[in-house]
């Protein structure tokens, strides 16, 4: 043990030298370490970021296969009521069931559009089943007859301007692309 402490006392310097070369390579390997798990990092972000916009993609294709699905219930009922007098009640709650996730997925412009059209589709419905109970030999029957008939063809004009009117309400929904445009129903999460 002697003879070591002895060699190493005489080569004091080479040993120092020695030294200082292995913890240049430790600190050299150790940077090359960290910036390699630097640009880990960095590869992560961008993975996890490139996820986040795909998953506020996927949302905005949910959304909009969901809208365009009530959408096209609203269309339905439209030419429906446009068409007929004699609406069945099994037609009105198809539409309800349809609609009825409208106040999640839209905003209040169009939870009043679809409710309005649900009020005057029922208020047809009502009118043509009055027509249908009316006494003949009542005396105003032919009077309130003509009426409630011009009173159908009425709501009957106005659900044919819906075909063109509902496309226009729900164009701000249906876009996918342009964000800043489109109105927000529901809130964002932040992570």
């Amino acid at each position: 043990m002697g003879a070591i402490f002895t060699w190493l006392n005489t080569n004091s310097g080479a040993v120092t030298a020695l030294a200082a070369i292995v913890g240049v390579i430790i600190t050299g390997l150790y940077t090359w370490i960290t910036r390699t798990l630097a640009n880990i990092a960095v590869q992560q972000r961008a993975i996890i970021a490139a996820q986040h916009e795909m998953q506020v993609t996927q949302v905005k294709y949910m959304l909009y296969e969901r809208r365009v699905n009530v959408l096209k219930a609203v269309l339905h009922i439209v030419e429906i009521a446009r068409e007929r007098e004699d609406i069945a009640d099994n037609v009105i709650s198809k539409f309800s069931a349809e609609t009825a996730e409208s106040r999640y997925i839209f905003g209040e412009d169009i939870r009043s559009y679809i409710q309005a059209l649900q009020s005057n589709v029922k208020h047809i419905q009502m009118l043509h089943r009055r027509y249908e109970h009316m006494l003949d030999d009542s005396p105003n029957a032919e009077k309130v007859l003509t009426e409630q008939e011009e009173e159908i063809s009425k709501m009957q004009a106005w659900f044919l301007t819906q075909e063109s009117a509902a496309p226009k309400k729900f164009a701000p929904y249906l876009q996918i692309e342009d964000e800043s445009e489109q109105p927000q129903s529901l809130p964002e999460t932040r992570a």
